[in-house]
């Protein structure tokens, strides 16, 4: 399959900022970005309290709402701060948190990513397993996109029984993002910040 002349430019820049990235990564840009931004999680919480809100009588809904909670969360706190570290520009960290996030094709510069979260921010994503699930965070995560696809572009529910049950499975891993990981790593770097913090909690 050949590739668009949008993944030919993400490409193009992911070999730019790979080249140097691990060396150019700057601790005090990542925790500056924490301080600035202190309500990064906020967007993330409000589609999880849709997503609980709506489980009992729309699980199909809080399916949908729930992986937005998620993906938002990954590219709000996690990816774009992260990014932040090695990337000067805004814009060109966003576009990457968000190529990451759709699987564009990138898994190099994604392993770069995942490397630099687990040796410089202590997060694991790789292995990383929430309690009670059988297969690894991000394998839950990309599972739930394709059946949010689903339902967002077939308008294709699940039946009853199964919809409840993946949607409670979308909003466990929203809740293990936002109550358990995200949390310990903001922490992590908000008391790397040479600035007064004034973080608020997640």
């Amino acid at each position: 399959m050949s590739m668009t002349e949008q993944e030919v430019a993400m490409e193009e820049v992911i070999d730019e900022v790979s080249k140097d990235a691990m060396e150019s990564f700057k601790d005090e840009r990542l925790a500056s970005c924490f301080m600035d931004n202190p309500g990064l999680a906020g967007p993330a919480l409000w589609a999880l309290r849709e997503a609980e809100a709506m489980l009992a009588d729309h699980p199909s809904s809080a399916h949908v709402f729930a992986t937005a909670s998620i993906e938002v969360a990954i590219k709000g706190i996690l990816l774009k701060p992260m990014i932040h570290g090695f990337v000067h520009s805004e814009p060109a960290a966003a576009l990457l948190a968000e190529a990451v996030l759709r699987q564009l094709g990138i898994e190099r510069f994604k392993a770069l990513l995942f490397s630099i979260l687990a040796e410089r921010g202590g997060i694991n994503l790789v292995k990383h397993t929430r309690p009670g699930a059988a297969t690894t965070l991000w394998n839950e995560i990309t599972q739930l996109q394709k059946e949010r696809n689903v339902i967002v572009h077939r308008a294709q529910p699940a039946e009853a029984a199964r919809a409840e049950a993946r949607a409670e499975a979308a909003i466990g891993v929203a809740r293990d993002l936002l109550q358990a990981v995200f949390p310990q790593f903001v922490a992590r770097w908000s008391r790397r910040s040479p600035r007064p913090r004034h973080h608020r909690p997640l």
